[in-house]
């Protein structure tokens, strides 16, 4: 009975020291990761930033007012920064020059397509036919973007519908003149003025007239 005590007592102080040295291990395997990926973080030819945390990124650091810290990391970093915010790379520019560098002079290079996957279309065609979808900036996306930007939101094109945009603004206002008193689902109001002006550049169907009957 005594050599099965010894040996249960051996066993189980052998038990407890390989779990007091997986103890040890496992910080110190955290510490040399961090620290491996810390200076891969700064060799990196990325601009100055904020280190980011696994998985999350930079999100806990941005806070409840982005704007704010942002201008915080451009003061410490510099007027570029590189944020991480999950696995998404963000760089941002908080001055006018490198605003202008990132829009204007690099914009062919820095224009990245991120299309998020929470709502795929389905039709994969829109993926290459839209403006809004399209992974990249092909010369389909700048057919389009050139196409917009000159027939549909060019100061010219604004301007020759001025004159029924307040037709239309006008006939809202009548309209909920009438309704005084009355219940009036404003997200609908809304939502039906915003698809008029849409039609009022001739590319989102026909124009309703007031009364709507959804409202």
């Amino acid at each position: 009975m005594g050599e099965v005590t010894v040996k249960g007592g051996a066993e189980f102080n052998i038990s407890f020291l390989l779990f007091l040295l997986l103890l040890l291990l496992i910080p110190l395997f955290v510490f040399f990761l961090g620290h491996i990926k810390l200076s891969l973080w700064k060799a990196s030819t990325l601009p100055p930033g904020p280190y980011p945390w696994p998985v999350i990124g930079n999100i806990l650091d941005m806070g409840k007012k982005p704007h704010i810290s942002l201008a915080h990391f451009a003061k410490i970093h510099g007027p570029v920064i590189s944020l991480r915010l999950g696995t998404q790379l963000l760089v941002v520019g908080s001055s006018p020059a490198a605003a202008a560098e990132i829009l204007k002079t690099h914009d062919a290079l820095l224009s990245a397509r991120h299309v998020p996957q929470v709502s795929p279309m389905k039709d994969p065609k829109l993926n290459h036919l839209s403006l809004a979808w399209a992974f990249t900036c092909n010369k389909q996306w700048k057919l389009l973007r050139n196409f917009c930007r000159a027939e549909l939101f060019s100061s010219k094109a604004i301007e020759s519908q001025v004159n029924l945009r307040e037709k239309k603004v006008k006939e809202m206002l009548c309209f909920l003149g009438r309704k005084e008193g009355k219940i009036v689902k404003i997200g609908e109001l809304v939502w039906m003025m915003k698809h008029q002006m849409k039609a009022l550049r001739g590319s989102f169907g026909g124009l309703w007239n007031w009364p709507l009957p959804q409202i």
